[in-house]
Parts: C-alpha cells; sequence; structure tokens
C-alpha cells in the first residue's frame, strides 16, 4: 500500500516533470501544497526559486535559495542558483560570490565556474574561470565564444589556444552566427583601441570558424 512519503514522492516528480515543461504555475502550484507539509525542505524551497526566477521574480527566488542554503549550506546547486537570481538583479558582486562558492562545494560543476566568469569584473579572473569551465566542459560552445572575447584583446599568444580551442567544441549554426556578431561590434574602450581590438577579434573569428 502506497505511503504518504510515496505520494509525495510522486506529486514532486509530477512538479519537476511540469517545471521542465515550462508549466510553471502549474509547477508552483504542488511545489507550494508540498512545502505546506515539508516547510524546511531545501530542495523544494530551491525549486520554488527556479520557478521565482524564470517567472521574473529574482527577489522572492534570492528569499528562496537563501533558505534552502540556510537547510542545506553544503549544496552547490543551491549556491549557483542564488547567484543567478543576482545576477538578474545586477548584483554582480553578490552574484559572483555565490558562483565562487558553488565552485569551491564542487569542483567539478562546470556551469559553476562559467558562470562566475560572466560574474567576474577581473579580466586574468574571468579567463582562468572561463578555462577551468571548459576543462571540464569542453565542448560547450558559449564557453568558447566567451573566451574567445575575453582573450582577443590581449596578444598574440593567446591566439594558439585558440586555435586549440576550435578543435574542442562543436560549434553549430548559431553559434557561428553569434561569433560573427561579437567580431563585427567589438567593446569600444576608446576611439584608438577600436580598430586594433576589432582586427584581433577577426582573427579570432578565423581560427575558430575554418
Amino acid at each position: 500500500m502506497p505511503t504518504h512519503a510515496d505520494a509525495a514522492s510522486a506529486d514532486l516528480a509530477r512538479a519537476v516533470s511540469l517545471h521542465e515543461a515550462g508549466r510553471l504555475h502549474d509547477a508552483e502550484t504542488i511545489y507550494r501544497a508540498l512545502l505546506v507539509t515539508r516547510p524546511q525542505d531545501p530542495v523544494i524551497r530551491n525549486l520554488l526559486g527556479l520557478v521565482a526566477y524564470q517567472a521574473g521574480q529574482p527577489e522572492a527566488a534570492s528569499a528562496l535559495h537563501r533558505s534552502a542554503i540556510a537547510a542545506a549550506p553544503a549544496v552547490a546547486d543551491f549556491h549557483n542558483n542564488l547567484g543567478l537570481a543576482h545576477a538578474v538583479s545586477l548584483r554582480t558582486a553578490e552574484a559572483a560570490t555565490g558562483f565562487r562558492r558553488a565552485a569551491i562545494l564542487q569542483p567539478d560543476l562546470a556551469f559553476a565556474w562559467l558562470n562566475l566568469a560572466s560574474a567576474t569584473p577581473d579580466p586574468a579572473t574571468r579567463r582562468r574561470s572561463l578555462r577551468r569551465g571548459l576543462t571540464l566542459s569542453p565542448a560547450n560552445p558559449d564557453a568558447v565564444l566567451a573566451l574567445a572575447a575575453s582573450l582577443a584583446d590581449v596578444g598574440e599568444a593567446e591566439i594558439a589556444e585558440l586555435s586549440a580551442l576550435r578543435r574542442q567544441a562543436l560549434l553549430g549554426r548559431r553559434s557561428r552566427a553569434r561569433l560573427l556578431r561579437i567580431a563585427t561590434v567589438p567593446e569600444v574602450r576608446s576611439e584608438e583601441h577600436t580598430s586594433e581590438l576589432q582586427s584581433r577579434l577577426h582573427l579570432v573569428c578565423r581560427l575558430l570558424l575554418e
């Protein structure tokens, strides 16, 4: 005979399936019903935080992820998800703290390193995080594009690294188009810098696409 725990597990599985299908309201309804009987459950709180994040409610998402972390501080995903909520709110320093904590807790979590790179203002730290993420997820085209952009204005020594990267990553047509846009819309730091930076970005583009 099914127990209450079995029923709750089945409800949670159904809610996650709805969540993955994009039916956020239906998933949230089940999550909140489950939270009535399991008010401190960090998994449910984290999932509700993801619903809030996807629904464009970063403040609510942050509160829910913080409560999940309070109950289970050693779960890397919870810290990463809190970082995402902070990032949407443009709280870059707090986002970086969440991503960094996730990477420390679970060093093989590729997306924690890649997210940390996106929230890190220091170029050298950004490149280190991207390289670490690519070591763990070598065929990630978005990471290749980000690293290409970060290396484009560094120096000619980095071109060999980009050449190696293009052999690792499988760039689809969409990623190729994005890379071409990077090449034609460089970051403008000064009028004098623009021409040199743009030429290096075009070189990056050729190395990755040939």
